[in-house]
C-alpha cells in the first residue's frame, strides 16, 4: 500500500481509531487511497501518511546450510490501514490512543537516533487517526515505523524516500521484507530472503492481485501471535526447515502461485495459497502451538474448507485467519454467517482488498 502524501482539509479527530474499538465498515475500508499530489506542501499542512497492512503467507527457509534465509509471499491490503499527519513542532509529541501513540515514540526516538546529519528532521507533532492493531499478524509494525519514517524524511525536505532506506533508519527488515518492498507499491510480493550482511530481503517478483477478489479477516480479540523477544526465542528453538520442504514451498510460489495469480485463476490461486501456508504452519507448529495458532481459529479454518473455500489460512504468526472470496457479494455474504454465528460473533471480521499501488 502507498505511503501517500497528500494536503489535509479538514480537522481530524484527536484519538485515533483503533481496529480494537470499531471497524471501519467494508464500503469505507476499501476506500481508494490518497496519492501524492503535484502541488508542494506548504509546511503550515499537515503532512498525511496512509499505509495499509500486510499479509504473510510464510517464509521460504530458517538457518539453511547455504543460501538465502527466510524471504517468502505476502499480500499488500488496504485494510486494516494506518493514517497519520505530521506537523513541525517546538517538541515531539504523539496524540492517539495511549497504546498506539507509546509505539509510534518508539519510532520517532529511533529514527533520530539512526540519522546523522548536522541538520536533523525537525520535531514534529504526530496525531494517529486509524492504526493496524498490533501484533496479530497484519505487519502493524514495519507499516507504521515506515510511515512514522516516512513522515520525518519529508518533514526534513528529503521528499520520498527509498523505502528500503527508511527501514533501516528504523530498525525493519531483520526477517521479512514484504511489508518494506510493498510500502508505496502494493502488490502480491516474492521476497527472495537475504544472505548474511544484507540489511533486506530481495525482491524476486511483484504481481498485480485481481481486483474483483475479496478477502475476510478473522481475528479474535484480546488474542496476539509472537513478537519482540518471544518471537527471537522461537526463531532460535526451532531446527533448520529442511531444504526439501524449501524447495516445495518455492515449487508452490514460483511455478504455481505465481502463474495462477497472472492467469487469475480462483481456484488454483486459492488452493495454492493453502498449500503453501498449510507447509509453513507445520514447519511453525512446535512454537505456535499447532498449524494455526489458536484453537478457535484452527476451527474456522476447518468449518470454512468444508464449506468449499479453500484459500485459507494464517497471516505470519496469527491469530489473523485469511478467507480468499471471488468478489465482493461473496464475501459479504460471509462476513455476515460469521457475524451471526454465536462462536465467532465476538471476533473482528473485516472485508479487506488487495492493495496494488
Amino acid at each position: 500500500m502507498a505511503g501517500a502524501l497528500r494536503n489535509a482539509e479538514a480537522p481530524v479527530a484527536r484519538r485515533g481509531l483503533s481496529l480494537r474499538e470499531a471497524p471501519p465498515p467494508p464500503d469505507a475500508s476499501l476506500a481508494p487511497i490518497d496519492t501524492e499530489r503535484e502541488n508542494p506542501v506548504r509546511m503550515s499542512d499537515p503532512i498525511a501518511i496512509t499505509t495499509g497492512c500486510r499479509l504473510h503467507f510464510g517464509i521460504f527457509s530458517h538457518r539453511p546450510a547455504c543460501g538465502r534465509e527466510f524471504g517468502g509471499v505476502g499480500l499488500m491490503l488496504r485494510a486494516p490501514r494506518g493514517r497519520l499527519s505530521f506537523r513541525p513542532a517546538e517538541r515531539d509529541m504523539v496524540f492517539g490512543p495511549e497504546d498506539a501513540a507509546s509505539r509510534f515514540r518508539e519510532f520517532v526516538a529511533r529514527y533520530r537516533r539512526s540519522v546523522d546529519s548536522d541538520e536533523p528532521p525537525p520535531r514534529c507533532a504526530i496525531e494517529i487517526h486509524e492504526s493496524i492493531p498490533p501484533h496479530v499478524g497484519l505487519g502493524s509494525g514495519t507499516q507504521s515505523a515506515l510511515a512514522v519514517a516516512d513522515g520525518l524524511a519529508r518533514l526534513a525536505g528529503e521528499g520520498a524516500v527509498d523505502p528500503v532506506v527508511l527501514a533501516e533508519r528504523v530498525g525493519r527488515g531483520v526477517r521479512s521484507a514484504i511489508g518494506i518492498h510493498g510500502y508505496r507499491r502494493g502488490g502480491l510480493l516474492f521476497d527472495d530472503g537475504k544472505t548474511l550482511g544484507e540489511p533486506v530481503g530481495s525482491l524476486a517478483r511483484r504481481l498485480e492481485f485481481p481486483a474483483e477478489w475479496r478477502f475476510l479477516l478473522v481475528i479474535p480479540r484480546e488474542e496476539t501471535g509472537l513478537s519482540g523477544p518471544i518471537e527471537r526465542e522461537a526463531f532460535a528453538r526451532l531446527p533448520p526447515m529442511p531444504a526439501e520442504t524449501t524447495a516445495r514451498l518455492r515449487e508452490l510460489a514460483f511455478e504455481q502461485l505465481e502463474p495462477a495469480v497472472t492467469a487469475a485463476d480462483f481456484d488454483a490461486t486459492s488452493d495454492a495459497l493453502h498449500e503453501f501456508n498449510r507447509i509453513v504452519g507445520e514447519y511453525f507448529a512446535p512454537a505456535q502451538g499447532g498449524t494455526y495458532a489458536h484453537p478457535r481459529m484452527r476451527e474456522l479454518v476447518a468449518e470454512l474448507r468444508r464449506e468449499g473455500i479453500a484459500g485459507v489460512g494464517q497471516s505470519s504468526w496469527g491469530p489473523t485467519i485469511f478467507a480468499l472470496l471471488r468478489d465482493a457479494a461473496e464475501v459479504q455474504n460471509l462476513r455476515d454467517r460469521l457475524a451471526a454465528a454465536r462462536q465467532w460473533g465476538d471476533c473482528i471480521i473485516q472485508i479487506s482488498a488487495a492493495s496494488d499501488s
